[in-house]
């Protein structure tokens, strides 16, 4: 029976370090190779072993993958404006693995529109800790809208262990690193420069909340809103502006929807009346916006046209789209094992985030209530079920049920045949004191070499660990047979399991 590789389908874990395997195995490769007879066979095959052995699960990423920076068209006279506007210039790069040292260098600046690479000397690192850098952009004096693409790379020198004592060894070792890259990355981010007049950018900024430490709104925010209602009515315009945040929307057939409206140019939106398309009313208002709710259709499409009116007159027409549409389906495991913390999302494209909500209940009792559809959650109960309730807008929609367990002991399965030996999967299952379920895979009596791992597959959504280990015979003119014992990092005492096996 072939085995099937399992795609990692959560997020990525970073593997423990393998300094003493790295050691042990590359000092015997070093003293069986030492001794070929080919110099040029012994080079090949110790470069091969130690990119096999070396840690590369080094990468970089960036802690926003998009600068805005908003520029001020030369027509709109306001010069106290510019130095108000906040220009998202730094951004943070950050390398994440087992290294020794890291260094950072900017290696393109591509200017998307023409094609053009700009001057590196245009952005500029800073180094803030041992694995990360802030970058800085200098937009200096231009006000010409761009989208540049910037690429920082990366490259680390691994921890070579140092019981590897023998300088020729160690040698050997930094060239491979170093010839094949074994520790380089690249992290890739773009910066749009706007004007901020524009509509994308207003959005933007409507759309980025901004909270002081103690998680209360900051004034600062308060004071770019009236700047920004500056800026979206240059002198001489008339009336005000309005500005949905979807210009389509989803919602359940016959349910409500929402969509959120920012305004400029009226001091108060509180004063604001909306008429149009019956049912839509305003739901509630901020300094700058409004949130807008009516029915969704039955099925189809539905125009949404209403007017909304301020007390001086002014008036403005908004207008977007809403689709009856099931939601997206609710993705959870069918079996949770208790004491795993889950990352769950009811949430749906395209359907305002505040208007759903969710609740848990756990074998019969309500354990969480009205959250919103993003949620963790960590079963308590070892056995039973639990159902994962869905709401729109206070109105029941759906219900997933998923099984409780607690963590199960192992399981082994004999796999295909492999040269003189034969494969073996073996399953665990979830995490323990935070680390990686994994198993322990031994021969306890047979003619058969102890296991050796071929291959590990972590599926982060079901928290299976697939392990394939390969076993072949100590004497290989008799035939394979043994018996295995199987265990996890909860130990032999509480999870072993045995399988005997005799090749026919």
């Amino acid at each position: 029976m072939s085995l099937p590789r399992i795609s990692n389908n959560g997020p990525k874990r970073r593997r423990l370090s393998v300094e003493v395997y790295f050691v042990l195995y590359l000092s015997a490769i070093i003293l069986l190779l030492g001794t070929s007879p080919s110099e040029k066979q012994y080079d090949a095959q110790l470069e091969e072993a130690i990119a096999q052995l070396i840690n590369t699960d080094f990468e970089v990423d960036v802690e926003k993958p998009a600068l805005l920076i908003p520029i001020l068209p030369a027509s709109l006279n306001v010069d106290t404006l510019a130095g108000r506007l906040p220009r998202d210039t730094i951004n943070i790069v950050r390398a994440h693995g087992s290294f020794e040292k890291v260094e950072f260098r900017i290696v393109g600046i591509e200017d998307t529109v023409t094609g053009n690479a700009l001057p590196v000397e245009q952005g500029r690192l800073k180094k803030e800790t041992d694995s990360s850098v802030s970058f800085h952009w200098d937009q200096g004096d231009k006000t010409t809208s761009a989208v540049y693409v910037v690429s920082v790379e990366a490259e680390a020198q691994p921890i070579i262990p140092p019981q590897i004592s023998s300088p020729q060894a160690r040698s050997r070792v930094e060239r491979v690193i170093a010839e094949r890259a074994l520790m380089k990355d690249t992290a890739h981010f773009s910066i749009s420069v706007i004007p901020a007049t524009s509509d994308e950018y207003l959005l933007a900024i409507r759309n980025a909340p901004t909270l002081t430490s103690d998680g209360s709104p900051d004034d600062a925010v308060s004071r770019l809103d009236e700047l920004f209602s500056l800026i979206a009515e240059p002198p001489g315009s008339a009336g005000f502006r309005a500005i949905p945040n979807r210009d389509a929307l989803n919602a359940p057939p016959g349910g409500t929807w929402k969509n959120r409206v920012s305004i400029f140019g009226v001091s108060r939106t509180s004063n604001i009346r909306v008429s149009g398309t019956p049912g839509v009313r305003i739901s509630s208002a901020g300094a700058n916006y409004l949130d807008l709710v009516g029915p969704a259709p039955s099925t189809g499409q539905k125009k949404v046209r209403v007017s909304l009116n301020a007390p001086n007159g002014g008036s403005v027409i908004v207008s977007f789209v809403v689709n009856a549409r099931d939601l997206d389906d609710a993705r959870i495991p069918q079996v949770m094992y208790a004491g795993e913390t889950y990352s769950l999302d009811f949430s749906s494209d395209g359907v305002d985030i505040n208007l759903l909500s969710v609740s848990v209940i756990e074998n019969g009792r309500t354990d969480i209530q009205n959250h919103s559809p993003i949620l963790e959650y960590t079963p308590k109960a070892n056995s039973g079920q639990v159902v994962f309730q869905r709401y729109v807008d206070g109105k029941f929609y759906d219900s997933k049920p998923a099984t409780l367990r607690s963590l199960p002991k192992p399981t082994i399965t004999i796999g295909e045949k492999r040269g003189n030996g034969v494969l073996i999967e073996t399953v665990t299952y979830g995490t323990i004191n935070g680390r990686d379920n994994t198993a322990v895979c031994r021969v306890a009596s047979g003619n058969a070499e102890d296991p050796e791992l071929v291959d590990t597959q972590i599926n982060w959504f079901t928290r299976h660990i697939r392990m394939i280990w390969k076993i072949e015979p100590k004497d290989p003119s008799q035939r394979l047979a043994f018996k295995l014992h199987v265990w996890d990092q909860r130990g032999q005492k509480h999870s072993r399991e045995e399988l005997n096996y005799e090749d026919l």
